[in-house]
């Protein structure tokens, strides 16, 4: 997996989680064609032009999104990843600031 992007889909990253050796990934996305593919980074993010909604951001190998949902709050998001997707809440990592 790729480095975390400051930014995903042009929406600022708030938190992410990505696969570790004890995760094999956080499921697939099916394809009505038959492809799939592998979850392996969950994102946290909101875009600049809305402060008022949060993404869940479901993720590939290269921090492409293949699935989101919105929210309102920051904790509601990381509660339903967990519940969806398991890790653990430990797993995420906020985001550094700009300076």
């Amino acid at each position: 997996m790729i480095k975390i992007p400051k930014k995903i889909d042009g929406a600022r990253v708030l938190f992410h989680t990505c696969v570790s050796d004890d995760i094999d990934g956080f499921g697939t996305v099916n394809y009505m064609d038959g492809s799939h593919e592998k979850i392996t980074g969950l994102a946290i993010c909101r875009y600049s032009n809305n402060k008022k909604a949060i993404f869940l951001f479901v993720c590939n190998d290269n921090w492409e999104v293949v699935g989101d949902i919105q929210y309102q709050e920051v904790n509601d998001a990381i509660e339903d990843a967990l519940r969806f997707y398991g890790g653990s809440p430990s797993g995420w990592v906020k985001a550094k600031k700009k300076k």
